[in-house]
């Protein structure tokens, strides 16, 4: 079976850039066209997404997750937790969920969710354990129970990294969210068309914060550290892990924070962006104290 009209050649051309980062290795006997026919039937059948089209929002999205060995879809995210599948389990089955797409090299086990206290702004501030390659792991992280928060991804990245690849995602403000396992490579080549991927500095940022409530200052540094290398331009991270350091009694690597943070500003404002003042003044009292 081939698709036979040209209006449906857009699945062809995207098929074969998919294939083309080792995506569809599943269907890897048929071609191209064969592929493309193939899919379309499935998609009429869909009762969420329906039918392929070339101009539908997220087109690209649905025909990727036909993928389900490295590609997982999610049609409404804010409501994932109140699923049969996930309601009485719902961070153990994501992990479970994503294991089952990253092709064998993510195998937690003994997984163990257990509630340790509450988020501002979220319900549940949750400790998610586990065991991969004999080495135990614990994620503490602010979580929903009924909206996915993928936040956690930031540091699960970390604890596959030896494996070259990561998972990476992207959330549609109406809900559905993608999840997808690859590698740096195949990660650049999507960016390059246009994809996008969220990461949140925030995910550290909170879990600095907890090590500040507990006086733990040099690991609130260590994470505070982490935040402000994905976002040096966040003033608001910027200004947290400045003061970490001088607390941290590293005066000079703090007054190098503020200094970058006070050129920053400057070229901001001269420009005519004026939102960054109260931190201006805040950074440059700051350097002459110090």
């Amino acid at each position: 079976m081939t698709i036979e009209t040209d209006s449906n050649k857009w699945i062809e051309e995207k098929i074969k850039f998919f294939r083309n980062l080792s995506f569809f290795e599943m269907f890897k006997e048929k071609t191209n066209a064969e592929l493309g026919a193939h899919l379309l039937g499935i998609s009429k059948a869909d009762d969420y997404w329906g039918e392929l089209e070339e101009n539908k929002v997220l087109s690209g999205w649905q025909l990727l997750s036909y993928d389900t060995n490295r590609v997982w879809l999610i049609n409404d995210s804010a409501i994932l937790g109140g699923v049969s599948e996930f309601k009485n389990n719902f961070y153990k089955t994501v992990l479970e969920k994503l294991a089952a797409i990253s092709l064998g090299k993510f195998n937690p086990l003994e997984i163990k969710v257990t509630e340790c206290g509450v988020c501002e702004g979220r319900g549940k501030r949750i400790s998610l354990a586990f065991s991969c390659n004999s080495k135990q792991f614990e994620l503490t992280f602010c979580a929903d129970w009924e909206a996915l928060v993928l936040n956690f991804l930031e540091e699960l990245n970390e604890v596959i990294a030896d494996t070259g690849y990561s998972f990476e995602y992207n959330l549609d403000e109406y809900g559905p969210c993608i999840v997808l396992f690859i590698n740096e490579k195949e990660k650049e080549e999507l960016i390059k068309a246009g994809w996008i991927f969220r990461h949140n500095p925030y995910y550290w940022v909170d879990k600095a914060k907890k090590c500040e409530e507990t006086e733990d200052m040099e690991k609130a540094g260590y994470y505070f550290k982490k935040a402000y290398a994905m976002s040096p331009s966040d003033m608001t991270i910027a200004c947290d892990y400045g003061f970490c350091l001088i607390a941290n009694s590293k005066k000079n690597e703090g007054k190098e924070i503020f200094a970058k943070a006070i050129s920053l500003l400057r070229d901001q404002i001269e420009n005519g962006n004026e939102t960054g003042s109260f931190y201006l003044d805040l950074f440059t009292k700051e350097m002459e104290k110090l």
